[in-house]
């Protein structure tokens, strides 16, 4: 029967059509529209502001999907209704975001949109915690935004992650410079 209904379908002109028609009876069900062209010359959008900090030292809640535990039998339950869950506001680990929004970033720092790129960069650290990369470029988007308190807290953050090594180095000498900076700073603000 199926066969009968993709032979049909194969008198139609319209390709589409007949990629649908084959798939739902495949049983994907995917429909022809949800492939949809996106423009590669533009950049995409900058994520949502999230003030909530970071904490990469706490494990992120679960997904807003996961399903909870079931109750145990002597777990007493109310009839009224429960309330629905709270959005999560940590995304769960995931490596292949967490990569796209480092480079997403990167590009945001390179055009000079310093606050789109701290998102970002943000947005990694909550995919992948681990990885000294974003924190690294945190450091110097904060740096560019003049918010040095921030950008050494970024750089210790990305040598207690990656403490050995040519780059990290790098970050140490940058940031004895920023932290004299900082004093330099706090020093005026001080003397006024």
């Amino acid at each position: 029967m199926i066969a009968e209904g993709i032979k049909l379908l194969v008198n139609v002109r319209n390709r589409e059509l007949v990629l649908m028609a084959a798939l739902l009876a495949l049983g994907l069900g995917v429909r022809a529209s949800s492939a949809r062209q996106v423009d590669p010359s533009k950049p995409p959008p900058p994520p949502a502001q999230d003030t909530t900090p970071i904490d990469p030292s706490k494990p992120p809640p679960p997904p807003s999907g996961a399903m909870a535990p079931a109750p145990s039998p002597d777990t007493k339950t109310s009839d009224a209704p429960a309330a629905p869950p709270a959005a999560a506001t940590v995304p769960a680990f995931d490596p292949l975001h967490a990569q796209k929004s480092i480079d997403v970033g990167q590009y945001y720092l390179k055009t000079g949109n310093y606050p789109a790129a701290i998102d970002r960069f943000r947005e990694a650290i909550a995919y992948q915690g681990n990885l000294a990369l974003p924190w690294d470029l945190l450091g110097e988007a904060y740096e560019k935004e003049h918010e040095l308190d921030d950008a050494i807290a970024a750089y210790q953050k990305y040598l207690a992650l990656l403490p050995d090594g040519k780059e990290p180095d790098r970050v140490r000498k940058h940031l004895a410079k920023l932290q004299a900076d900082a004093a330099h700073e706090a020093g005026k603000q001080s003397n006024r």
